[in-house]
């Protein structure tokens, strides 16, 4: 399966544009990743982002600060599944391209190949006559 990672500085930059100050202790107390320096699965962080919002709501503004943080977790993930997806059909592109390619030189190849015999059988012809 395919997990898609965040450097954990950009996490917080996100989320201190969305008024979030207190992300890495929010990390911390996930038990996730929190320091800048490094990175962190966006799936772990989105399901548990999610059991979190499922608990009973200690006061709307957490459960809004919570929500806003899933939502932008969800938004990263779905934009590197993208590049991800978009890097594939490249590589698809690249290797149908690559195998057009090889089959233009194995059939000139064989043609080659037809060619020299027939020409080896000629001469094999007038030897023999």
């Amino acid at each position: 399966m395919l997990r898609s990672y965040a450097r954990v500085e950009a996490l917080l930059e996100a989320w201190e544009g969305l008024n979030i100050s207190n992300g890495p202790s929010l990390l911390r107390e996930l038990a996730l990743p929190h320091r800048p320096h490094e990175s962190l699965c966006l799936r772990d962080l989105a399901a548990a982002l999610e059991s979190e919002c499922q608990l009973p709501e200690e006061g709307a503004g957490g459960r809004v600060t919570l929500l806003q943080m899933a939502l932008l977790t969800y938004l990263h993930e779905i934009k590197f599944l993208r590049l991800s997806v978009e890097a594939a059909r490249g590589e698809r592109d690249k290797l149908k391209q690559d195998l057009g390619e090889a089959n233009q030189r194995v059939s000139l190849l064989a043609q080659d190949l037809d060619d020299h015999n027939a020409r080896m059988e000629a001469a094999s012809h007038l030897q023999l006559q």
